[in-house]
């Protein structure tokens, strides 16, 4: 990028961690920069007050920050874990999709899990006798256990605070739909995401341990448990950023493209829906909400 680009990169880079309540920024260098199947991705490293994290952004990439303490390990598996994410969405923008052949997400955490319950799905049929049924049960609630696993490596510090044991699903389900979905605003997903894995697990349970159920009833159990799994995907993909995805405070569209100001410290965000253009001065936003 030219000298101009980086400048500018760098101030949509500083007002986006402002807006993510990251005041203060100690390092910020290009790491990697990627360029495959037209999307040009730069990978940055940023140290902040706030520790290190990753920054994706470039030409038909939209710029999201990954935490360097978890398991974002080097800009190459940042770069293919965001781009993955933007493919997923274009194709559901570009093309008419049935939700459920997201159940679960196609995600490299989650594919052990999905494995365990394509297991379950293909076990299915009719003339199942009672032993069957009970299988698939056990299949779905140790893929739920396993769902528990995932969540305790990617915090295993918020588990071990809240002292709560690796099979405790319900507790550490709990736990992470607070983690993920946090605020007033997420009261009500927080509220349906918890009974979901509550009737997930229940369910399951309730399988393993009837001789009287039978087709429909290990459907069910099989849709509860990938719904689930699911959900959480979804809930980590708003806690990494979209739910603070910038939008128009005219119209409230998302599609905003970003300029430079007069001076250093103004950025405009121009809305491409409804043309209104927001000036934003990078100097004292400090932490209000995106669009605003």
């Amino acid at each position: 990028m030219t000298p101009q680009e980086r400048k500018d990169t760098e101030k949509r880079i500083k007002k986006y961690l402002k807006e993510n309540k990251i005041s203060k920024v100690l390092y910020l260098q290009v790491e990697g920069t990627f360029d495959d199947g037209g999307i040009k991705a730069n990978i940055w490293n940023v140290k902040t007050n706030k520790g290190a994290w990753w920054i994706a952004e470039g030409l038909r990439v939209p710029m999201n920050l990954y935490p360097q303490d978890t398991f974002y390990f080097t800009a190459d598996e940042v770069y293919s874990f965001h781009v993955g994410i933007v493919q997923r969405l274009q194709h559901g923008q570009n093309e008419e999709s049935n939700v459920l052949s997201e159940l679960p997400l196609d995600l490299e955490q989650v594919h052990a899990i999905r494995r365990k319950l394509t297991l379950a799905a293909d076990r299915l049929h009719i003339g199942m006798e009672a032993e069957e049924m009970q299988a698939i049960g056990l299949i779905c609630r140790e893929s739920l256990l396993a769902l528990a696993h995932e969540l305790t490596k990617r915090n295993g510090q918020v588990v071990e605070k809240a002292q709560l044991k690796n099979g405790d699903f319900k507790g550490i389900a709990k736990l992470f739909i607070d983690e993920y979905a946090p605020g007033s605003n997420n009261a009500t997903l927080r509220s349906h995401a918890r009974k979901m894995s509550d009737m997930a697990w229940s369910y399951s349970s309730e399988i393993v341990h009837s001789a009287y159920k039978n087709f429909p009833d290990c459907k069910i159990c099989i849709i509860l448990a990938a719904s689930t799994v699911s959900i959480f995907e979804n809930l980590f993909m708003k806690y990494l950023g979209f739910d603070l995805e910038p939008r128009c405070p005219n119209c409230g569209s998302m599609s905003l493209e970003i300029y430079s100001g007069k001076t250093e410290s103004e950025l405009i965000e121009h809305c491409t829906k409804c043309d209104f253009d927001n000036l934003v001065n990078i100097e004292t936003i400090g932490g209000r909400p995106f669009g605003t």
